[in-house]
């Protein structure tokens, strides 16, 4: 007969509910049943941060661009470019883009800031926002906005 290890949880799934075998103690069964029913809450962050050069202003985001976010960068954007020196938008870390970002982003682009990228899907965004590629696609930013 296999030796009975106490503190070992088995449980089986039958037609939705939950059944614990017998090697189960009843300790671990509480923990579990606590753990397995918190709904995880995932947090998401954006952060902007601006940079006051002696040229030109750079505002730096590292997270997910989603539409939760999209107003305090346009605003921190507009700020930038009420001081008359040209802006710098550089997506340094950013891992996703909602289509409300995308859209703000053309809309940064229209007013004249111009966008950096250094990863692969963020650099696709920025040549898809201007095919041109005359200032804003910049793949050589990849070590940062402040080395041209």
């Amino acid at each position: 007969m296999p030796e009975r290890v106490p503190n070992l949880l088995r449980i089986t799934l039958w037609k939705g509910e939950r059944r614990i075998n017998e090697d189960a103690s009843y300790k671990t069964v509480g923990w579990i049943a606590k753990c397995s029913s918190r709904l995880w809450e995932v947090i998401v962050v954006l952060r902007v941060c601006k940079a006051e050069e002696a040229s030109r202003i750079v505002v730096t985001l590292d997270g997910r661009l989603l539409c939760d976010y999209v107003e305090v960068v346009e605003t921190c954007c507009d700020q930038a470019v009420s001081t008359g020196k040209p802006v710098h938008v550089f997506l340094r870390d950013v891992s996703a883009v909602d289509p409300a970002g995308l859209a703000m982003l053309c809309r940064l682009a229209s007013k004249g800031i111009h966008l950096l990228a250094s990863g692969v899907y963020t650099s696709h965004l920025i040549r898809a926002i201007n095919p041109t590629g005359k200032e804003q696609s910049n793949s050589s930013t990849a070590a940062g906005p402040s080395s041209g």
